[in-house]
């Protein structure tokens, strides 16, 4: 079956956010969970459009949307799904609703953010399977970044503060440090000059600036040569031919 809407791709990915805007505006926490749970399904029933109007043997991308972003530097807000992506993101809506739905059965905690977030986290995901351009796709990345460290900093386990910073500046920072080379290999035009220069040499600034290791508090320099200098005076023993008493 071929049939073509205009920025489908773009009302599966942006959906969730403005229901995350919704959620919130919804004065009731029963309102919020129908509200999510209501928006997560009906961006999966319109995410099954794709399988409906995927044309098999055609190679390339498919429902591409590209529009002129920052013609200056070479971007453009470019939108696609080919074999694998499409999948993907069928995927991520199918999770989705279920998982907003077993969250209403145990998150009671202020809910409306909660939901909020998760939503977002799915605008997100789906970004990232469906950019086309490589910075609209670092984007879509480090957009998710946000949702998730509030998901884990509130609502996560023990340490949970300790894990969210932890997982925002170790994910951050790679994909920081990423994004120069991959950009001079894909294009140094749509980058700022000597932004990947930065980039490639940051994890050498890293390694230069990492603190040495200190030993452990509990043990001091007497207690680690004990062991050799005793070693040692076996051996001068054993070379002398004297023995040990019993």
């Amino acid at each position: 079956m071929s049939f073509s809407i205009p920025y489908l791709l773009s009302v599966i990915t942006f959906l969730p956010l403005l229901g995350a805007v919704a959620v919130l505006l919804v004065p009731n926490d029963a309102g919020k969970r129908w509200t999510a749970l209501g928006v997560s399904l009906v961006t999966f029933l319109i995410s099954l459009l794709l399988l409906v109007g995927w044309q098999d043997g055609e190679a390339g991308m498919q429902f591409v949307e590209n529009v002129p972003w920052l013609p200056a530097y070479g971007l453009h807000y470019a939108l696609g799904v080919d074999g694998i992506s499409l999948w993907l993101v069928l995927l991520t809506t199918l999770l989705m609703p279920i998982a907003i739905y077993f969250s209403n059965l145990f998150v009671h905690d202020e809910i409306g953010p909660y939901l909020a977030l998760m939503l977002a986290l799915q605008t997100s995901m789906v970004g990232v399977f469906v950019a086309l351009d490589m910075v609209l796709f670092f984007l879509f990345f480090e957009f998710s970044l946000i949702p998730m460290y509030f998901l884990i900093g509130r609502w996560g386990g023990q340490n949970r503060l300790y894990a969210a910073v932890k997982f925002f500046l170790y994910t951050f920072t790679g994909s920081a440090l990423a994004a120069g080379p991959a950009g001079a290999g894909a294009g140094a035009d749509c980058l700022p000059p000597g932004a990947g220069c930065w980039s490639g040499g940051a994890p050498i600034i890293l390694v230069m600036t990492e603190r040495p290791e200190r030993p452990p508090p509990h043990s001091s320099p007497a207690r680690r040569r004990a062991p050799a200098t005793r070693r040692s005076t076996r051996g001068r023993a054993r070379c002398g031919g004297l023995r040990r008493a019993p």
